[in-house]
């Protein structure tokens, strides 16, 4: 009698720790999955991104046949890459943005809103690190005041993760400088300010109501600024702000901001 009794204490036992073992089996496999899951779609971005900048790296040069003096006319200006044939591919395409010797080379997209490149690489294939974008209400051109440009801050370290590096003086000392290129001429985007801000305080302005009010602006981003910059920023001149998330705060963005000055222009741009 008293083994039928412990035979029937002990299987609900049993039947409770083969439940908790399936469980937890379960649990770790759906973990293991997710991460390998995971890190395929993220090398799937990674790898996506490397072709693209092989596709823009310019074809070589045959050396030349004389030695050039300084009479000699410089050559002629041409378009980091084919943005006709890129198009094929990257239909929204209307940029490339680059941090030399940093992992910022990319390919930059605009569309209708600012959702759908959150979560869609710029061949429009969907993958959670998304793509590099401009605002929707922003020019395509860059011509408008104040041109904000998103991207994601990774795990992996890539897309505008390193916005957040520009806490350090040092590190914009490094890196002053961001390029723009576009089908019809290069930009330097010489950095002045950078810091943290909550989107459900404030959001960078697209456009100003007058130059006041613009330079009051500009005067605010230097004094909030991580990092001091000599360069001088008038009226007449339009901005570029890189957005991305920072993790300092609940729903944070660190946003970097510099000024858009024509490639060749940019020692008068830093005072120089």
């Amino acid at each position: 009698m008293s083994s039928n009794r412990s035979k029937s204490v002990l299987r609900p036992r049993l039947l409770f720790l083969y439940l908790v073992l399936i469980t937890s089996l379960a649990i770790g496999a759906y973990s293991f999955y997710s991460l390998y899951r995971e890190r395929q779609i993220t090398n799937q971005a990674l790898d996506y991104y490397a072709n693209l900048v092989m596709a823009t790296l310019p074809p070589p040069t045959a050396p030349p046949t004389q030695e050039a003096t300084e009479a000699d006319p410089p050559p002629p200006w041409q378009p980091l890459a084919d943005f006709a044939k890129l198009k094929e591919t990257m239909p929204d395409i209307i940029a490339w943005i680059k941090s030399a010797n940093t992992i910022v080379d990319y390919p930059v997209v605009q569309t209708k809103d600012n959702d759908f490149y959150l979560s869609y690489l710029p061949n429009q294939t969907w993958n959670p690190s998304g793509s590099i974008f401009i605002d929707y209400r922003n020019a395509a051109d860059f011509t408008s005041k104040n041109t904000l440009v998103y991207g994601h801050h990774l795990r992996s370290g890539d897309m505008f993760s390193l916005l957040v590096n520009y806490r350090s003086q040092t590190y914009y000392e490094e890196h002053p400088v961001f390029t723009l290129h576009t089908a019809h001429r290069d930009y330097d985007i010489v950095l002045f300010a950078g810091f943290l801000i909550s989107p459900a305080v404030e959001v960078p302005p697209l456009e100003f109501a007058n130059a006041t009010a613009f330079l009051d602006y500009v005067q605010k981003c230097r004094e909030r600024s991580h990092f001091t910059a000599p360069v001088e920023v008038t009226a007449e001149d339009t901005l570029v702000t890189l957005v991305t998330c920072d993790f300092a705060i609940d729903d944070g963005r660190y946003i970097l901001i510099g000024k858009l000055v024509v490639t060749g222009e940019l020692a008068q741009a830093v005072g120089e």
